[in-house]
């Protein structure tokens, strides 16, 4: 399997990544669901869940067999007593507001017994609406700062406020 940038740079900075198997990855839909295949070839006995609050995307995400379970919830919504070893969110923190970081940040990390890793554009990248669903505008810009300040290491790809550009923040618990 080929690697993109992306994955390279996850790969190179949490290299023990596969070494988990229990995952709570956040916001997935038919047409992205980035590092999910990296994840299912090289996790043996891999459990994966999924927080996915557009009814379109949970209804596809229910019918792949290799998804332990689905909740059709926001991560802010999510009130379930299980501890994961890993809570991804790819392509997710972009969509809430800054001032939700820190309370969303706080919820998802009370969820890890290991890693919080989050992916997101570096900086300005405007998006609306996709396919009618809401939770997919961009409403927030994030840079590396808005990650340190809570503890998370970070690395980026590319320059700031370019498109494909990338931000990696992870925090081991």
């Amino acid at each position: 399997m080929k690697l993109d940038a992306r994955e390279k740079n996850l790969l190179n900075n949490i290299p023990n990544l596969f070494k988990y198997n229990n995952i709570l990855y956040i916001g997935a839909k038919n047409s992205r669901m980035q590092c999910s295949e990296l994840l299912r070839n090289n996790i043996k006995n891999l459990k994966l869940d999924i927080v996915e609050p557009f009814i379109e995307n949970y209804n596809f995400l229910l019918t792949l067999n290799w998804i332990n379970k689905v909740y059709n919830c926001t991560i802010q919504d999510f009130d379930i007593d299980i501890k994961y070893d890993i809570i991804f969110w790819w392509h997710g923190p972009e969509h809430i507001e800054k001032t939700q970081l820190k309370d969303t940040f706080e919820k998802i990390e009370s969820l890890s017994n290991k890693y919080i890793i989050l992916g997101c554009p570096y900086g300005k990248y405007e998006q609306g609406a996709v396919g009618g669903n809401d939770f997919e505008i961009h409403r927030s810009y994030l840079y590396p700062e808005d990650f340190s300040k809570y503890g998370y290491s970070v690395s980026t790809l590319g320059e700031k406020d370019v498109r494909c550009s990338h931000i990696l923040a992870w925090k081991c618990k």
